[in-house]
């Protein structure tokens, strides 16, 4: 049986007894359920399709305006735009 006492004075709450069996139940369901998970293994949870797979749509390359992108900003030196300093 797990100490609730000790436990709740590690997590510095305070706890009646009657609220004390009722924690106690929980925690010892809670470590039964850790305990099945811990021996399950990630074999078994193999994922169905690939994960790379993009389902969503082509990656086609769709020409933009980019003019009003450079106009957006204050600047521009060589291929690069300049914008003011931000801290």
């Amino acid at each position: 049986m797990i100490d609730i006492k000790h436990l709740s004075k590690l997590s510095r709450i305070g706890i009646d007894e009657r609220e004390e069996e009722n924690y106690a139940k929980n925690i010892e369901k809670i470590l039964s359920f850790v305990g099945v998970i811990s021996q399950g293994t990630l074999e078994a949870n193999k994922p169905e399709r690939a994960l790379n797979d993009n389902t969503l749509r082509d990656d086609v390359p769709t020409s933009s305006d980019t003019q009003i992108l450079r106009d957006a900003f204050p600047g521009q030196e060589k291929d690069f735009l300049v914008s003011k300093k931000i801290l």
